[in-house]
């Protein structure tokens, strides 16, 4: 059963929930309420941005080639940007703070720190991952759940962290 529908100006390429506030990737990011009123629009920052989430204040959003961290006004806080990881997709978060990404060029999923200096491939093609292109994180287990592009397989992964 429907609740409600919204529409929007444009293609819409991503969405994200958070605190009552729909995040709505178009030509910038469009910000409303649950009911489909705009309350504001995030400028583009002069990428193509594809994929994005919102945590607590922090809006996360990649362009293939490179992952953004912005305050939810726009700002720039940090840029993660490695000739490594080329096709970056799919976007999670974890309860402290972390980025999970999918890159299909480097079939598996990386992790960057909450301050964005920290980086690493926790799954791989050794993990049977084939192109990932979405992913979604359970806080609540502790999971991540991993859709591959390639042959439409789903993975779920337990993630614990180090002390």
């Amino acid at each position: 059963m429907v609740t409600s529908s919204c529409y929007t100006r444009d293609e819409c390429y991503s969405i994200s929930c958070s605190s009552d506030l729909l995040y709505v990737c178009c030509s910038g990011i469009v910000v409303m309420d649950l009911d489909g009123h705009v309350i504001r629009t995030i400028q583009n920052p002069g990428v193509d941005i594809g994929y994005l989430t919102v945590d607590k204040e922090r809006l996360y959003f990649c362009d293939r080639f490179s992952l953004f961290c912005c305050d939810v006004s726009g700002n720039v806080m940090w840029e993660f940007d490695n000739e490594d990881y080329n096709d970056m997709y799919g976007l999670a978060t974890d309860s402290k703070g972390n980025v999970y990404v999918a890159s299909t060029d480097g079939h598996g999923i990386l992790v960057v720190s909450s301050d964005g200096r920290q980086y690493n491939d926790i799954l791989t093609s050794f993990d049977s991952l084939d192109s990932p292109i979405s992913l979604d994180f359970d806080r609540k287990e502790n999971r991540i759940v991993v859709r591959n592009h390639t042959n439409e397989k789903a993975f779920i992964f337990d993630v614990e962290f180090k002390s």
